[in-house]
């Protein structure tokens, strides 16, 4: 059992939800979100990638460029390069989860928003638009319902014009599904108008289109691209079907070097609004699980059986597109079921909120066992690779909130098992083990030789087996435990106990390691990553014991044997790695040792913990990572710092940017960090801050036998007004569900479906039945010095 910090006051309330208690105290009101934290956009166009919104479902990912439609490239700073490795210039991807090319970058698909008018003068393009063409712009998101839609009158270089809507998403409940629809009203239109439906190669990266597999049919309104992924050569194929308005003349086929697809020519009548529909079916041979039929059939089908209302059903083209869309909306809605909401003074704090979870939703889907990149499916920043990220920064609120999204990134890990255990046996020079399994720091499929992922920041084996317990403690699921997450635990210990190399005096080191602190390179006993790898053996150790399995002795054997995090008893703080000079002045690029605190939660003294924050907080590079303040907003609200706020602001007021308020992955747009140009949407950093809630705020911390919570409010001012509540609605712990409303008065934790719960505090615990509420105490955070 882990324990829990400081002490409170707690007592159960045997009365129902919102009925008084006692002498005067009561259970508060369920909070509800301000309208309008669930829709962010912008009235003025300017084509650059921070004012582009992206929908997603898990597996399909779409940027939209900010004229509604297409595909567009960045050819000016900073749109001209992205993040390493790939620095290319950004652009608006098409991408499914885990389809990768050569060295484990996802490969790009055709973009398939294209759907489009224009006349004998030009087409509305936004490679090309100009903002004096455009009038009545309107562009904006929807995140409670996971739909972009942009509005505007598009004047063509010939002088006619129209007002153009487009309504795109990416099917929740359909996964394969994308949808895009145009409207369009003529208002002052002489001669033909085209309309032009296409699948954009242009968009393809890391693949190549296969032009004897890619076809147009003018007699069914569809169209189809297929490509071969670089290195792998793996298939995928898009599709689409297009409901086109009753009465045009049959469509021709649109094909040239850069686009495949369908073009309508007709004269339009002003003021009558003509309405297309692209149905877009999405099918690759990496899928997991793979399609049921051969990748092109599954994406034709797709498309056909939503044109058709197969899968909502519907009379006629405007009821199954509406039913479609009821279909999508509802299941967004159900994922809302789990959220987080403020006081209504805090109107910019909830709409990141809100745009933060919507990044996270839209970006891991149930069953897709495919992970989640730093930028998720939005881009191909960091090529769409998969990293400590996923399990440190975007898996424990996921995990907290919908654990059966979060089970994607286990699921990824155990599916690389087989290639982890290969690693060891086929290269154990380069990772410097002969036993156990390996996953390597950079990752698509997990195998070495393919991904030529890093082997040095080997930390990552114990985020893993950490995440994978965390599993545990929070389903409750010992079934999984023994089939699915003992085995990667098991092969991580082993890889811990032949990495480790012995010293004269009988102890063992970890030597040419890189931290989570990139600025240092191959340091040896880094704290983290000695620490992490002992508790790493330890949650194996304690897991077979949980399964009445016999650990190997070798397993406790080394894990006291390894250097621990090595310990300046002056200065009462843990040392970086070995010979770390604390008067050293070199910046660490994020956080590092404050992460044996958190998530780690590594042994040691209160003392011990502040001061690590406290020193190492004060030299981490202000422009690095966005992940780093949310973690130490995690410890000072854990010890009741002042600092809190401080940590909690910056923790998302620098990095979000844009009318969409993505993070970006430093609070610059310029090269920083020591790794060129920062990711732009950097879903990590979204993870990270919403863990300063759930684990900040509210205290969540996972256990296996209770729902553990800590919950706390500062007195100073966050956005210039204190806040007066948090309410965590949705949360989840093995087959319960339940909300944490904190207030500066006291903290209301309602059981609101599932068996009864023991709730765990630092003062105890209380046995929680459904539809009752327990009363804690919020601590509050005093004011900072001069505050």
């Amino acid at each position: 059992m882990r324990p829990l910090f400081d002490s409170m006051r707690v007592r159960v309330v045997l009365v129902a939800l919102l009925a008084f208690i006692g002498a005067g105290a009561s259970v508060a009101a369920p909070l509800a979100a301000v309208p309008s934290s669930w829709v962010l956009g912008s009235e003025t166009y300017k084509e650059t990638f921070t004012n582009q919104p992206f929908v997603g479902n898990g597996y399909l990912g779409l940027r939209i460029p900010a004229a509604g439609e297409g595909y567009w490239v960045g050819t000016n700073p900073p749109d001209d390069s992205s993040s390493w490795p790939l620095r290319t210039p950004r652009y608006t991807s098409a991408l499914i989860a885990g389809y990768y090319g050569r060295a484990a970058y996802l490969s790009a698909l055709p973009t398939w928003s294209s759907l489009t008018i224009g006349d004998d003068s030009g087409r509305y393009d936004p490679l090309t638009l100009s903002a004096a063409q455009l009038s009545n712009y309107h562009q904006a998101t929807d995140m409670q319902h996971g739909v972009v839609t942009t509005s505007v009158v598009w004047t063509s270089p010939g002088g006619n014009k129209a007002r153009l809507t487009w309504t795109i998403f990416a099917h929740q409940k359909y996964a394969r599904l994308g949808v895009v629809r145009m409207d369009v009203t003529p208002l002052d239109w002489r001669g033909p108008m085209n309309v032009d439906a296409f699948l954009d190669l242009r968009g393809v990266r890391r693949a190549a289109v296969q032009s004897n597999r890619s076809s147009s049919n003018v007699a069914t309104n569809s169209a189809e691209v297929e490509i071969a992924s670089d290195i792998l050569h793996t298939k995928a194929v898009e599709a689409f079907t297009v409901s086109a308005p009753s009465g045009l003349r049959p469509a021709t086929v649109l094909d040239d070097d850069d686009q495949r697809g369908l073009s309508w020519s007709f004269t339009p009548v002003v003021g009558t609004t003509y309405t297309f529909i692209k149905y877009v079916g999405v099918a690759a041979a990496s899928d997991r699980p793979g399609p049921a039929a051969d990748v092109g059939e599954t994406a034709r089908q797709v498309a056909k059986a939503a044109a058709d209302g197969s899968y909502e059903g519907g009379r006629d083209p405007a009821a199954v597109y509406a039913r479609l869309l009821d279909a999508h909306e509802q299941a967004w809605l159900d994922l809302w079921q789990s959220d987080v909401i403020v006081d209504a003074d805090h109107p910019h704090l909830q709409s990141v909120i809100h745009a933060s979870e919507y990044a996270l939703y839209a970006n891991v889907r149930q069953g897709a066992r495919a992970s989640i990149a730093p930028a998720g499916l939005t881009s191909d920043n960091y090529a769409g690779m998969i990293f400590w990220d996923a399990e440190t920064w975007m898996y424990p609120f996921l995990l907290a909130m919908h654990p059966e999204l979060a089970k994607s990134i286990v699921d990824y890990r155990y599916d690389a098992l087989p290639n982890a255990l290969r690693n060891v046996k086929e290269r154990p020079s380069e990772v410097r083990a002969t036993r156990g399994g390996f996953f390597p720091w950079t990752s698509g499929n997990g195998l070495l030789a393919v991904d030529r992922g890093e082997t040095p920041e080997i930390h990552l084996q114990a985020d893993i087996a950490l995440a994978q317990y965390q599993y545990y403690e929070a389903t409750g699921d010992k079934d999984w435990l023994r089939s699915y997450g003992w085995p990667v635990m098991k092969a991580i210990a082993d890889y811990y106990c032949s990495r480790a190399t012995k010293n004269p005096d009988g102890s063992y080191s970890i030597r040419d390691v890189d931290g989570p602190d990139e600025y240092t390179v191959g340091a040896t006993d880094a704290a983290y990553t000695n620490g992490s790898a002992i508790l790493a053996i330890h949650l194996a150790i304690h897991v077979a014991q949980l399964l009445g399995l016999e650990a190997p002795a070798a397993w406790r054997e080394r894990s006291g044997e390894i250097v621990p995090p090595i310990f300046d008893p002056e200065r009462r703080i843990h040392l970086q790695f070995a010979g770390y000079s604390p008067s050293s002045s070199k910046q660490l690029k994020q956080a590092d040792v404050v992460l044996l605190s958190y998530p780690m939660e590594y042994p040691m003294p209160s003392d011990v913990a502040i001061n690590d924050l406290n020193f190492y907080a004060a030299r981490t590079d202000p422009l690095g990572p966005a992940m780093t303040n949310s973690v130490q907003a995690i410890i000072a609200a854990q010890f009741g710092l002042p600092s809190f706020v401080t940590f909690f602001n910056r923790a998302y007021e620098p990095y979000v940017m844009g009318p969409y308020l993505n993070f970006n992955e430093t609070s610059i747009m310029s090269p920083s960090a020591g790794q060129g140009y920062p990711a732009y949407t950097f879903v990590t950093g979204a993870g990270g801050f919403l863990q300063a809630l759930s684990n900040g705020i509210a205290g969540f911390r996972f256990r296996e036998d209770g729902i553990a919570l800590a919950p706390v409010l500062p007195r100073d001012p966050v956005e210039g007004a204190a806040l007066s509540r948090v309410y965590l609605k949705g949360m989840h712990w093995q087959g319960r569900t339940f909300d944490v409303d904190v207030t500066p008065q006291q903290t209301d934790v309602t059981l609101t479906s599932g068996p009864q719960a023991t709730v765990r505090t630092p003062s105890g615990q209380e046995t929680l039945a459904q539809g009752r509420t327990l009363i804690v105490n919020t601590r509050v955070i005093p004011s900072a010095p001069g505050g």
